[in-house]
């Protein structure tokens, strides 16, 4: 898990979990991504910066969005 932090607050995180569908042994080039951003912070690149940092080593996503969040999508 990676956190943003401004002023000793958290403003946005990213969790990556390796392997979790297939196990790390056998596929630890996958991973399931969540993410969160407060909204003052959304629109702002922010989750781009932590999805970059925190994926430099996976190179196949699972990433879960709720059809109501478009903007995720």
């Amino acid at each position: 898990m990676f956190l943003a932090i401004e002023k000793e607050k958290v403003v946005g995180s990213i969790q990556v979990m390796r392997g979790k569908y297939f196990g790390a042994l056998r596929q630890p080039h996958v991973a399931e991504i969540a993410y969160s951003v407060a909204k003052e912070f959304r629109g702002k690149g922010l989750i781009y910066a932590l999805m970059f940092y925190a994926l430099s080593n996976v190179s196949i996503v699972t990433a879960w969005v709720d059809e109501r969040n478009i903007r995720s999508q």
